[in-house]
């Protein structure tokens, strides 16, 4: 900012003002900076000086070019009128003797507006520079004011092109020959109608490629990725269209990644599965499993019509994976018309017991609810805890996420052991001892299950307890 000082001792040699006239503006100009640095760029100044101390000013850097420019602006103001106003009184010369009426009314004018363009750019320069090394030291991304590059390239061409221009004019019309005034006054004019037409096609040279980039950003974040941006330019910013394009080329492989992936696994387990939250390395640990099989499909199946069975059972997955996924689970294998889910793996879930139980109740109000292209089917349920090991399993070129263990085998077990009991869902004890003694389930027997040395006691849903309709209708629980 006290670069401001050197710029206008600067034009005090060429105008050739006498020292005792520059001296005292320029203190002044010297003091007010010095003030306004002080007081702008404290936080700044105590967030460097102790980084682990002090909150990062975010505020303060997101603001700063503006506030230094608006400070500026008023101490050039402030000092115009000192100088042109207070300082001849003081001082005790005519003003009107160097300057004319036009020159003293305009002069002020032009000096406020190149200082506080320029000001505005040298301001937005050390800003970039300072975001850069926050972001370099300390990882901090600092949000910008808004803003628009149109407005930079205006103020651009002001400082550069139409402050010189007017302060030519100014002093041009101050020519006495009328021929001498009418002659600039035309190459003025001319000069005026090529500034504003090469402004024109400037900005929309410059503007156009920026502009496209930043509609397809706005595409993006409305999650189009099948948007792609035109290399308008052969400069910088066509070099960005290009990465973009390559950027969104791989947003829409891993949109298809996911997609496909969430064709085997729920949206919500694959989208944490592909940000590493899920745990797909092999594991070993206490799980509820959920084994569903459609009560005589065999039967069903050769009296139906091809097409109509595979609508069938499309239908029927549909409608059972919803409480499923809606409990916590993961469907991890279709076997014909049964399927295999897990609670607890991948995802964790400590009520794993509790939101396979639900899931459950829920298969079987659907079932007695909902026709399946047109007929009925009942869903024949079996739900075990146990441990079991979960992960991948196959080729070098192809794999399958599968869980094994006891837990498994006893689920697909008791949902074969409906048939026998005459039941529709059946839970063995383990499952029974997690849900809690108020849970809506009653024993039923204990049998014999084969490849196990023990009875199993096997327990199933009360059918004319309300509380199987509330525990299967409310929402799950909260779970870790």
């Amino acid at each position: 900012m006290q670069a401001i000082a050197a710029i206008d001792f600067c034009f005090a040699i060429i105008y050739e003002v006498p020292l005792e006239r520059f001296f005292p503006t320029a203190v002044l100009l010297v003091l007010l900076t010095l003030l306004g640095s002080y007081l702008i760029f404290r936080p700044i100044q105590g967030f460097l000086r102790k980084p682990r101390a002090v909150p990062i000013p975010t505020r303060s850097i997101a603001t700063l070019s503006y506030t230094c420019t608006a400070f500026i602006a008023a101490i050039i103001g402030v000092l115009a009128v000192v100088k042109f106003v207070v300082l001849p009184a003081i001082l005790g010369f005519d003003i009107d003797s160097l300057l004319t009426r036009n020159q003293q009314l305009w002069l002020p004018i032009l000096h406020t507006l190149y200082y506080t363009g320029l000001i505005f750019f040298v301001m937005t320069d050390y800003e970039a520079v300072l975001r850069l090394r926050m972001y370099t030291w300390y990882g901090t991304l600092i949000p910008a004011a808004h803003g628009r590059l149109l407005y930079r390239l205006l103020v651009a061409f002001t400082v550069t092109s139409l402050l010189p221009v007017s302060l030519i004019l100014l002093h041009a019309l101050e020519y006495e020959g009328e021929e001498e005034r009418r002659l600039v006054t035309e190459d003025m004019a001319a000069t005026a109608l090529a500034l504003a037409v090469t402004l024109y096609f400037i900005t929309r040279s410059l503007l156009r490629p920026i502009l496209a980039l930043d509609c397809a950003t706005s595409s993006v974040e409305r999650n189009d990725l099948s948007v792609n941006v035109p290399a308008l330019s052969n400069d910088e910013t066509g070099h960005m269209a290009d990465g973009f394009n390559r950027m969104v080329k791989g947003l829409r492989e891993r949109a298809f990644i996911r997609e496909t992936f969430g064709r085997y696994l729920p949206e919500r387990v694959a989208a944490a599965i592909l940000s590493g939250e899920g745990e797909l390395a092999p594991k070993s640990k206490i799980a509820t499993i959920l084994y569903v099989d459609i009560e005589d499909f065999t039967g069903i199946a050769e009296r139906a019509p091809a097409d109509q069975v595979v609508e069938m059972l499309n239908e029927f997955f549909s409608a059972v994976i919803k409480p499923i996924e809606k409990n916590n689970g993961v469907v991890t294998q279709f076997q014909g018309d049964a399927l295999l889910a897990t609670f607890n793996l991948p995802i964790k879930d400590k009520q794993h017991a509790s939101s396979a139980f639900s899931a459950g109740v829920a298969i079987q109000q659907i079932c007695s609810e909902k026709r399946f292209a047109g007929a009925t089917l009942k869903a024949r349920i079996g739900i075990a805890t146990g441990q079991v090991t979960a992960g991948n399993v196959g080729s070098d070129t192809r794999l399958s996420y599968t869980v094994h263990g006891d837990a498994v085998n006893l689920a697909a077990r008791l949902e074969q052991l409906n048939k026998q009991l005459g039941t529709y869902l059946l839970l063995d004890e383990a499952t029974v001892q997690r849900l809690g003694e108020a849970a809506p389930v009653e024993f039923v027997e204990e049998v014999k299950i084969r490849g196990r040395e023990a009875s199993v006691r096997v327990y199933t849903m009360k059918m004319s307890d309300p509380a199987v309709i509330n525990h299967a209708a409310a929402e799950p629980t909260t779970h870790t």
